[in-house]
């Protein structure tokens, strides 16, 4: 396909409305990247395997990468994965594997930590539940002309305790 650009020459355009020049120097760009990236020399990015950093490298959008050049990107994330694969030392393996062993144990504790919880709420409730009841039973108690009457309800201290005490000084 052709148009007249605005320097009134007639250049070829694609489908899209790119120049096929730009095309031609977009597919080359990524592939420098590509070599670029696995040979460990980026000169645009911080040289990560990946996508995103492919992107940056070229010097062309994520979107455009994804849409035009698709191909390109499904053979980078291939090449990619079987460099990393042969470039990981024992020492990243053992690093990763203690990485894992602590996410584990953090999901374990998490759930420890959501059981205790809902132990804590479950109590609460039933403590809830008994001092309304201790408390119906007092008005109950009160209500009734009975000689049985309720404890105090204050808390006692022992009676060895208090240094005050009678007991506790004729004890000691």
């Amino acid at each position: 396909m052709q148009r007249v650009a605005k320097d009134r020459t007639i250049v070829s355009v694609d489908v899209e409305g790119y120049l096929v020049d730009d095309a031609d120097r977009r597919q080359a760009d990524i592939e420098g990247a590509i070599q670029r990236l696995l040979a460990g020399k980026p000169i645009q990015s911080d040289g990560s395997l990946t996508a995103v950093t492919l992107a940056i490298e070229a010097g062309v959008s994520r979107a455009t990468m994804y849409r035009r050049y698709r191909h390109l990107v499904d053979e980078f994330t291939v090449q990619a994965e079987s460099f990393g694969a042969r470039r990981v030392s024992a020492s990243e393996r053992a690093l990763c594997a203690q990485i894992d062993a602590l996410k584990r144990e953090a999901t374990q504790r998490a759930d420890e930590l959501r059981r205790i919880r809902v132990a804590r709420e479950t109590m609460a409730n039933a403590v809830y539940a008994l001092w309304s009841d201790n408390l119906a039973l007092r008005d109950t108690l009160a209500a009734t002309k009975s000689n049985v009457s309720a404890p105090n309800p204050e808390p006692r201290t022992h009676q060895h305790g208090n240094p005050q005490d009678q007991h506790y000084r004729n004890c000691h």
